[in-house]
């Protein structure tokens, strides 16, 4: 059930001493993702680095036949990991593997030195280094560098070790993060936050997240999802200094069952390379013979709301030179419009259009609002009298309000709800007194559908307040909106899309069972994918009219299809 929240507030954070982090590293120089975890825990006032123990066992020596052994038997995916980097490292805004010094920014910090025992795989510290780092009286330990930590190191901070592992705990135990998935073609990765114990790859989960594996590229995979986890140490870090480790304890991903009984993955043999290489270069060919012959069309559906099948879908298809798709409906006393993000082909920018709709049949579609960026998803809703549209202006960098001077065409900007911000598919319901903004917001200005961020405020006016479990959803297959909130009787669901995979696979719905500003949780009851729709491949949002749902739909259009059709219902 919902909790009224008018008497909320979030817990005060108090003045609490800060937390007092420890960091393993095998030298200052780092990737730039690790980089940014310490330079936002000395920015914050929660956390600071109060020491970092470095790495200094001298390069392990083996014998020469030993090291061409091991070297030519992965030979094939060293080559492939530098022929990938260099070919797809000019595709991403920031490389999350670059290497930084962070000498400067730890300046100031105590270094304990140390020579781990090693055996085998792992490291373990001699009791003088023990001694050292518990007279630091560390709250947190985070390992950035050493190899398979054993022994009394992993108590030595209050609340131990803490440690990224870039795949699913239970799924892909080992290495190399994520080339697993992509082999197998798993359409999405899991990364975690984990307490290290003595067992490889199955600590206490703290943090879980799930990414759309890219299919194509390693590097890709990994610039993303590791710039996405540079924020879940800091996360963690403030939920432990504002509600202490029960709480974090208390979370699901913690409180969860695995199941560690899969084995240990291991670097990629030159024979397993060779299967690789042929499947990865299936995809390239079938991705580029697609692109060529077809393109992708949005169109739309409708169905009666009472309608006794599942089924029921009558398709209103595009003129085939655009596509139509994020229906938003407005209901008034007298009339029902449908507002759509239309996208012609010759000028591949978004723009807004808008229809009545009577009975079920929609009216012609006319632009309403149109931007020198791309525009999309039109969410509209009607708030003391007046009716308001927040499109997604990703681009401009800012969530925009715009209010309606004469519906449907005529819209001015009202105000800026949210500045300097990288949202997609911007979402507000009013609900026990509160006006609550549910954004997918980009990590480090990199994936926008992972991750679903939760503002409210007293007004539209503001100021508006982020959630303290924000972002509320760090999971592609739920994150990104999928048309306004509604009520079924008594229980509030949230439209999300379904990621990973196939852009745009289907819209689940999830029932919204606590929403306060300290809390937030809620349940996957239903999915709609438009399977039974003639030629659909997938949908990705739902709008509710008075009597009718409308779903849009994604087809495959031969390029060579005439632009003069007509839409038809």
């Amino acid at each position: 059930m919902l909790t009224d929240v008018a008497a909320e507030a979030a817990p005060p954070v108090g003045h609490a001493p800060a937390l007092r982090v420890g960091v393993m590293v095998d030298a200052l120089s780092m990737t730039a993702w690790e980089y940014r975890v310490l330079e936002e825990i000395q920015r914050s006032d929660f956390a600071r680095v109060a020491m970092v123990v470095m790495n200094e066992t001298p390069p392990h020596r083996t014998s020469t036949w030993l090291r061409l052994r091991r070297r030519w038997r992965h030979a094939l995916f060293a080559i492939y990991q530098r022929a990938d980097y260099a070919l797809m490292k000019g595709r991403v805004r920031r490389d999350a593997f670059a290497r930084r010094d962070a000498s400067s920014l730890l300046a100031e910090v105590p270094m304990l030195r140390v020579r781990p025992v090693s055996r085998g795989f792992t490291d373990r510290l001699a009791d003088d280094d023990l001694h050292e780092i518990r007279a630091a009286d560390l709250d947190v330990m985070i390992r950035f560098g050493f190899r398979i930590l054993r022994g009394d190191v992993l108590d030595a901070a209050r609340h131990g070790v803490w440690s990224l592992h870039h795949g699913c705990n239970e799924r892909y135990r080992g290495g190399p993060a994520f080339f697993w998935e992509i082999f197998r073609d798993d359409p999405v990765s899991a990364t975690v936050l984990q307490v290290l114990n003595d067992q490889l790859d199955a600590g206490q989960v703290i943090y879980k997240s799930w990414a759309a594996t890219y299919r194509f590229s390693l590097f890709i995979s990994r610039n993303a999802a590791f710039w996405k986890s540079s924020d879940f140490h800091l996360r963690r870090l403030r939920d432990l200094h504002q509600r202490g480790w029960a709480w974090i304890a208390d979370q699901e991903a913690a409180r969860a069952t695995y199941d560690y009984s899969t084995p240990i993955n291991r670097y990629p043999t030159n024979g397993q390379m060779l299967v690789f290489a042929a499947r990865l270069a299936g995809r390239i060919l079938h991705q580029a013979w697609t692109k060529a012959t077809t393109r992708t069309q949005w169109f739309l559906a409708i169905r009666p709301r009472d309608a006794a099948d599942a089924g029921g879908w009558r398709t209103i298809r595009p003129p085939a030179d655009r596509f139509w798709a994020d229906p938003h409906a407005l209901s008034t006393p007298e009339q029902e419009f449908l507002f759509v993000e239309e996208l012609p082909f010759r000028t591949g920018r978004g723009r807004i259009a808008a229809c009545e709709i009577a009975d079920g049949m929609l009216g012609p579609m006319r632009p309403v609002l149109e931007l020198p960026i791309h525009v999309s998803y039109p969410f509209v809703f009607e708030d003391a009298g007046t009716v308001y549209m927040l499109p997604e202006t990703r681009r401009a960098g800012r969530i925009q309000l715009y209010r309606a001077e004469r519906l449907p065409d005529r819209w001015v900007p009202d105000r800026v709800l949210l500045d300097e911000i990288s949202a997609v598919d911007s979402t507000i319901v009013r609900h026990a007194g509160r006006y609550w903004l549910f954004t997918c917001v980009a990590v480090a200005g990199e994936e926008s559908n992972d991750e679903l961020r939760l503002y409210h405020a007293r007004s539209l006016d503001g100021p508006w307040v982020e959630h303290l479990q924000s972002p509320v959803v760090s999971d592609v297959r739920r994150a990104r909106p999928a048309g306004a909130l509604f009520t079924d009787g008594e229980t509030l669901i949230r439209p999300s899309q379904e990621g990973g995979g196939t852009y745009g696979r289907a819209v689940l719905l999830n029932a919204v069972e606590e929403l306060t500003p300290t809390a937030y949780r809620e349940r996957t009851v239903g999915r709609i994918d438009g399977g039974e729709i003639s030629g659909n491949l997938g949908s990705h949002t739902l709008t509710r009219l008075a009597a009718h749902d409308v779903i849009d739909g994604r087809a495959r259009l031969p390029r060579w299809s005439s632009a003069r059709a007509g839409p038809h219902q």
